[in-house]
């Protein structure tokens, strides 16, 4: 579905049609920006924004499935974000703050970062995956990293209200990529969330 950003706010916002889909929708919702058009669509490359959460991990095991029958690059993206609060949700793995020996300790925590996205998420064994970092405000490195990619993959619990799923909603109002929000929600409805049993 199109999701019919409005403009009539001080604050661009999902619609609230879009709004009403997500919050109700028992199963995946695909969203196409209508700046997009109706150019030919060929998934080549899916971006799975991920901030270290096992919320951000739920994401991973559907992106990898898609991106193994596509035959696209699956690229996880990391976002440090210098002086934002420290993601609470139990099992988070974020960004080291400093690194005395970049030439051992990164390519250490980029192995150990990738390994639990995939334990946490449920990738198959084999799921061949890139991790891309960037720096700066979430919301806004995920839209410039979109540019190069044919579907970005989201994960929230469901919460739309004023506060929450801010990077979320940036990502929707500003991209022009095709996104698909998986509601991660595990104790509702297992059907969509297989391999989280």
């Amino acid at each position: 579905m199109c999701p019919q950003i409005r403009t009539d706010l001080r604050w661009r916002a999902l619609g609230s049609v879009a709004a009403a889909v997500l919050r109700a929708a028992p199963c995946p919702v695909v969203l196409v920006p209508s700046a997009r058009g109706r150019k030919r669509w060929v998934l080549h490359r899916l971006l799975v924004p991920h901030d270290g959460t096992p919320t951000s991990a739920a994401t991973i095991g559907p992106a990898a499935d898609l991106a193994l029958k596509a035959a696209a690059e699956l690229v996880v993206l990391h976002v440090a974000t210098p002086g934002a609060e420290t993601p609470t949700e139990p099992g988070t793995l974020v960004s080291p703050r400093y690194i005395d020996q970049p030439q051992h300790e990164w390519p250490a925590w980029a192995r150990e970062f990738v390994a639990r996205v995939c334990a946490v998420g449920g990738a198959r064994d084999g799921t061949e995956m890139r991790l891309a970092v960037a720096q700066g405000e979430a919301g806004a490195a995920i839209v410039d990293f979109a540019r190069q990619s044919d579907l970005i993959v989201l994960g929230w619990r469901g919460a739309l209200e004023p506060g929450r799923a801010r990077t979320m909603q940036r990502v929707i109002c500003d991209t022009g990529c095709p996104m698909i929000v998986l509601r991660v929600d595990r104790d509702r409805d297992r059907r969509y969330w297989p391999w989280s049993s």
